[in-house]
């Protein structure tokens, strides 16, 4: 009889962490969120993060000939976004790039997408971006985008592209970018970039530029709601042809704003 009794208690107990286990299997994992920290973030969005872009830019430009120096200014405005599909794949797209002055322009919207295939401290992906042909020519953007965490409160964003337009003759080129970002604290980020342009493969230019970012909370706390960056930028600062190898006379100064929807 105590037998049966044992027998009896040790299935209900069996038979009770099987539930529980079953339960808990049929549970939905949540989506993963952005962290507030911007060093902390993964290279693709988040799965059902949707992301709002737009960008104030502001770019000078001086020229010298014959002893004489021309600048002109323009103001550009480009409004656009991207959503994650899964923890690994993000599309989006650029829908109003626009030049405000000195000539109200539309210019060519884009589409991408891109396609983590490794995580961790070591992030890889794939990246696809097609620039449509309106007021200007096909564009094709492919590469692989690489981002290193370095710890919690750095990170270094880098990779290779190649960049292919319809033009005549054939536009090409291969960009290596590089940035490196560190977080003062979960809400304010600082950075630094440059990197390698190979235009046409016949030269190089080494652009040089630096950033600061703060970033909004969400109502938990612990995610964001919205990214403020301001940067300034010298897209030729180095050049191997073209005049002075020292280059300053183009410079850009933009405000970026991103916010960000957990669907």
């Amino acid at each position: 009889m105590k037998r049966i009794t044992r027998l009896s208690i040790a299935l209900a107990a069996l038979a009770t962490v099987s539930a529980a286990s079953s339960a808990q299997a049929q549970q939905v994992a949540p989506a993963q969120q952005l962290p507030l920290s911007f060093a902390r973030r993964p290279l693709t969005l988040t799965r059902n993060t949707l992301r709002v872009d737009a960008e104030f830019v502001i770019s000078h430009t001086e020229v010298t000939f014959l002893g004489t120096t021309s600048s002109s200014t323009g103001v550009g405005l480009s409004v656009g976004g991207g959503f994650g599909i899964t923890e690994d794949l993000e599309v989006g797209a650029t829908v109003l790039p626009l030049t405000l002055s000195p000539d109200f322009q539309y210019n060519r919207p884009s589409v991408y997408g891109t396609y983590r295939f490794l995580r961790g401290d070591v992030e890889v992906g794939a990246r696809l971006a097609l620039s449509l042909p309106i007021n200007g020519d096909f564009g094709i953007n492919v590469g692989v985008p690489v981002l290193l965490h370095l710890g919690d409160t750095m990170r270094l964003d880098t990779g290779a592209f190649l960049q292919l337009t319809t033009s005549d003759p054939l536009g090409k080129s291969l960009n290596i970018p590089l940035a490196f970002t560190a977080s003062i604290n979960p809400n304010l980020f600082v950075g630094a970039r440059t990197g390698l342009l190979f235009p046409d493969f016949d030269g190089l230019v080494m652009p040089l530029g630096a950033y600061v970012g703060y970033t909004i909370a969400g109502g938990d706390g612990s995610t964001p709601l919205a990214d403020i960056t301001g940067a300034f930028d010298f897209p030729y600062f180095v050049r191997s042809s073209g005049g002075d190898t020292i280059y300053t006379g183009l410079w850009t100064a933009s405000l970026n704003g991103r916010i960000f929807f957990n669907l």
